[in-house]
């Protein structure tokens, strides 16, 4: 985050809380993150053994209750829109969608957006694939 430009120098605050100052003449391009809006990429990655369609559909759900729900909503800027199934991993298949927000929202509602798919596929038993090391004892 920008925290001040003098005429020498641009301060930077990182999310960890340090202070970067960083000489003008230095700054060769500048990307803002968060100009008039910023956007969410969801990769989520399923099991081979879950249907798209139903995966999709709840990932589309959680994430319009998330815009209904007033401690989120002001912060995002539309609709959330789903780009579906994006590739074929080695543990599953990813889904892809984005949300647009506010300037600087975007991890508050990223965190509560994940937290809340998380949650959903807990309760109806979709597995989110995870890497496993199987331990191999020799007779």
């Amino acid at each position: 985050r920008v925290e001040r430009v003098s005429l020498r120098t641009t301060a930077l605050r990182d999310l960890e809380g340090k202070l970067h100052f960083i000489p003008n003449g230095e700054i060769k391009s500048v990307t803002n993150r968060s100009y008039e809006w910023a956007q969410i990429v969801f990769d989520i990655r399923v099991s081979y053994r879950e249907s798209a369609d139903r995966v999709m559909e709840e990932i589309m759900t959680v994430a319009r209750e998330v815009c209904a729900d007033p401690d989120y909503g002001d912060a995002i800027m539309s609709e959330p829109e789903m780009f579906g199934v994006d590739r074929f991993g080695d543990f599953g298949f990813h889904i892809k969608c984005i949300l647009k927000t506010s300037p600087g929202e975007q991890y508050r509602v990223r965190r509560e957006v994940l937290r809340r798919i998380k949650n959903r596929f807990d309760e109806l038993g979709i597995e989110i694939p995870a890497a496993r090391a199987a331990a191999i004892s020799g007779q």
